[in-house]
């Protein structure tokens, strides 16, 4: 019998439970109540979604200009490559018995008749033209003093060698300046040069090879000056030295046009303009759809939070309002002239918060010694 009892108590249970999960179900589908929304902060929000939608449109519409591009387009490409080879002629000795000395080696000064020296200028098209060029081989002597790591000239001496030109129709061009260099004349120039300062600087003494190559095609010329040196030590005459060859010099003259192709669209404007379009208009939709006006009774709360927000620092909440018996009552018509009234008197505004942190009936007042000012906020009508 108990068992029946509770499964017929279970049973009544559950009865209203189902009929309440069904009402639910049916009223599931009913929208949100709308959000109340004061009017200045109704136009803030549609003022927002308005720059949204326009600066999206804006980036929508600077996205998908195909902006042109101006390129540079190769018609005729040369590469120029200044390089040198050189060997060094020995004296009869009982030393070495070969007569020349390869690059890389260590040599002898008092045993080098000539160093052999060949300077190339080459350059290498990318189609047939009419190709001009000259050089200039000049050995230069200096002499040098270093002064804070800084290379200062004390003299210098330029004795031009050799000239030379080419004019072909080709599509490879070589200058090739063959000379031979004996130090030892010029190290005699060098002493002399001491002699005449009465002192012995640094000396520096390289070979200077240098030039242009024009390449004259019907598209245009192109035209590229060209710069090499070789150094060679000038010890006392007794020494050891090397030869240290500089890398080959690369250089490129080329003859182009522009040609200007329509760009592509800006993919990262348009999908920053889309996001900016898609905000502006749930924004709208929120607020026109989902938001209505405030009631009296809404705005008058606002109204009293504006109050304490500009003048919560001169007030204290208290409990209770004092009771008005023995003091003259006194109304006053405006919050701001309340304010003034607490200053001179130099006593706090005195207000009854009720749940919401608000002024209990928008009461506000301020104690003196007999009297009892009170301001008491109105409420909004309309």
């Amino acid at each position: 019998m108990e068992q029946n009892s509770t499964a017929d108590t279970a049973e009544k249970s559950e009865v209203p439970m189902i009929a309440h999960s069904a009402e639910r179900a049916m009223h599931g589908s009913e929208k949100a109540p709308k959000r109340a929304l004061s009017t200045k902060n109704k136009l803030i929000a549609l003022a927002a979604a308005a720059g949204l939608v326009c600066g999206g449109a804006a980036l929508l519409f600077a996205g998908s200009q195909r902006a042109p591009v101006t390129t540079q387009q190769p018609l005729y490409q040369a590469q120029i490559t200044v390089d040198a080879a050189y060997r060094v002629h020995l004296i009869a000795n009982e030393l070495y018995p070969q007569e020349w000395m390869e690059e890389g080696s260590v040599y002898s000064e008092k045993l080098t008749d000539y160093i052999e020296l060949i300077p190339t200028a080459t350059l290498e098209g990318s189609g047939e033209a009419a190709i001009t060029g000259r050089y200039e081989l000049t050995a230069v002597l200096e002499g040098y003093r270093t002064v804070n790591e800084k290379k200062q000239v004390v003299y210098s001496q330029s004795y031009p060698l050799q000239t030379g030109s080419i004019n072909q129709q080709t599509v490879q061009a070589k200058m090739e300046a063959p000379i031979r260099i004996v130090p030892a004349e010029y190290r005699e120039k060098a002493a002399q040069a001491d002699a005449i300062l009465d002192t012995s600087p640094n000396r520096d003494f390289y070979l200077l090879y240098q030039g242009t190559f024009s390449a004259n095609t019907p598209d245009g010329t192109a035209e590229k000056e060209f710069s090499y040196e070789f150094h060679i030590p000038l010890g006392k005459g007794n020494d050891l030295y090397e030869l240290a060859k500089p890398e080959p010099t690369a250089l490129t003259a080329d003859i182009s046009t522009e040609v200007t192709t329509p760009g592509h669209p800006d993919a990262a404007k348009i999908v920053l303009g889309a996001v900016c379009l898609a905000a502006g208009a749930a924004v709208a939709w929120y607020v026109l759809r989902r938001t209505r006006p405030q009631t009296s009774e809404e705005k008058y709360r606002d109204s009293l939070r504006e109050i304490l927000r500009k003048y919560g620092s001169r007030m204290v909440n208290i409990h209770q309002m004092p009771p008005t018996e023995g003091r003259e009552l006194l109304k006053v018509e405006e919050i701001s002239q309340l304010i003034l009234l607490s200053e001179e008197l130099q006593q706090p505004v005195l207000y009854a918060a009720d749940f919401a942190g608000l002024a209990k009936d928008g009461l506000f007042g301020v104690l003196s010694e007999n009297r009892w000012y009170l301001y008491c906020h109105p409420r909004i009508t309309t």
